[in-house]
C-alpha cells in the first residue's frame, strides 16, 4: 500500500521539476532538500509565528514562507519569489495543497489562480478532509450554489453562510467512533453558542475581519460531484487524474488533477470519480450488511447455545432430584413392607 506521500506526489520527482506547496506551515510534504519547492502563505512567516505562538503542536522555527497569496495574485506572488531571487518568473510542474481547499473563500477563483501559474501539463494534489471523520460530521456538504455565490461576489473571505454554518454545527467527533459507527450524535458538543456564532458573522461583515473556517465541507462522492458541476459549466480546466479513498481511522481522502483543455475528457474524469465512489461505497454498504448478518448468525449461535446449556442444566438437575426422591422414600417402602409382613405373620398366628 502507499504511503500518504506517495500518493499525493504519485507520478511526480520533486527533484526534477519546479513545485509549490499551498500552506504548508511547519511541516512541509516535500522539504526543500528533496527539489526546488515554493512554499505559498497567506501571511509571512513572522505572521504564522505570532499566530501560532500559543500552539504546542506547530514547530515556529520550522515555519518558511517564501510567496504571500492574499493581497497579490498567485501568479503575481510566485512572480515575485522569481524577481526576488534574481530569476525570470518560470511556470511550475506542480501544487500541492494539504487540508487547504475547504478553506479558502471562493473555491473557483482559487483553481484558475493556481491553473495560472502551472504549466499545460501541470498537476494538482489535494489532500480534502472527509467530513464523516472530522468536526464537519453535523454539516451539510458543500453544493454547486454555494460554491457560485461566492465565485460571482469574488469572496476575499468566508462569507456569513459559511460563517453560520460552521459556528453553529461544528462538533468534536472521535475519528475512531466515527468509523466503527458507534458515534452517538446526541452526546456531540458544539463549539460555540448562537450569540457567539452571530458575534463572528457581524465581525466579518462589518469589519472584514478574516475568519479562517471551513468553507466547504465534503465527502468523496460530493467533491466528485461538484467538480462534474462545475466541469459541466466548464468552470474548472483540471482532469481528475487519480483518486485514493480514505484509509481506515484516517480523516482525509486524496485527489490528484491534471491540467487538461479538452473539456469532455475533463468531465469525463470527473464522471468516473464519481462511478469510482460509488461503487466502493456500495462495496463498503456490501461488506458491512455481509458483517452484520454474520454477527446476527452468530448472535443467534450463542444464544441457541446458551439456551441449550440452560435445557441441560435443567434437565440434569432433574435427574438429580428424581435420583434423591428415589434415595428418600426407599428406606420408607422397606419399611412399610416389614411392617407388613409382621402383621402377616401374626394373624396367621
Amino acid at each position: 500500500m502507499k504511503t500518504r506521500k506517495e500518493k499525493l506526489l504519485d507520478g511526480l520527482d520533486p527533484s526534477k521539476l519546479i513545485g509549490a506547496e499551498i500552506g504548508p506551515l511547519h511541516n512541509p510534504l516535500v522539504p526543500r532538500a528533496e527539489g526546488h519547492i515554493i512554499y505559498v502563505d497567506h501571511k509571512s512567516a513572522e505572521e504564522l509565528r505570532e499566530t501560532y505562538a500559543n500552539d504546542s503542536f506547530v514547530k515556529l522555527e520550522n515555519i518558511q514562507v517564501d510567496a504571500i497569496w492574499c493581497k497579490h495574485t498567485l501568479q503575481e506572488a510566485v512572480g515575485l519569489y522569481f524577481q526576488a531571487r534574481g530569476q525570470t518568473p518560470q511556470s511550475l510542474d506542480y501544487v500541492v495543497a494539504s487540508h487547504v481547499i475547504e478553506h479558502v473563500p471562493d473555491l473557483v477563483t482559487w483553481l484558475h489562480e493556481i491553473r495560472s501559474v502551472l504549466t499545460s501539463t501541470g498537476e494538482v494534489r489535494l489532500a480534502v478532509p472527509d467530513k464523516r471523520y472530522t468536526f464537519d460530521y453535523l454539516r451539510r456538504t458543500t453544493q454547486i450554489e454555494d460554491v457560485l455565490v461566492a465565485y460571482l461576489n469574488r469572496a476575499r473571505i468566508p462569507n456569513t453562510h459559511c460563517l453560520l454554518d460552521f459556528c453553529l454545527n461544528e462538533v468534536a467527533v472521535n475519528t475512531v467512533a466515527a468509523w466503527q459507527g458507534t458515534l452517538d450524535v446526541t452526546q456531540l458538543k458544539k463549539g460555540h453558542t448562537t450569540a457567539g456564532a452571530m458575534h463572528v458573522a457581524r465581525d466579518a461583515m462589518q469589519n472584514g475581519t478574516y475568519h479562517d473556517v471551513h468553507c466547504w465541507v465534503f465527502t468523496p462522492a460530493s467533491f466528485a460531484q461538484l467538480f462534474v458541476a462545475l466541469a459541466e459549466a466548464d468552470l474548472v480546466d483540471f482532469a481528475c487524474s487519480a483518486y485514493f479513498e480514505p484509509v481506515q481511522f484516517t480523516n482525509e481522502f486524496i485527489v490528484n488533477l491534471r491540467v487538461n483543455a479538452d473539456k469532455a475528457a475533463v468531465l469525463a474524469s470527473w464522471r468516473q470519480m464519481a462511478e469510482t465512489v460509488r461503487m466502493a461505497e456500495q462495496q463498503a454498504a456490501d461488506l458491512a450488511e455481509q458483517n452484520r448478518r454474520q454477527e446476527l448468525l452468530a448472535l443467534e449461535r450463542i444464544k441457541w447455545e446458551a439456551q441449550a446449556d440452560v435445557a441441560a442444566q435443567a434437565e440434569a438437575a432433574a435427574r438429580h432430584a428424581m435420583e434423591a426422591a428415589r434415595h428418600a422414600v426407599r428406606p420408607r417402602v422397606t419399611g412399610i413392607r416389614s411392617a407388613l409382613k409382621a402383621i402377616a405373620y401374626a394373624i396367621k398366628s
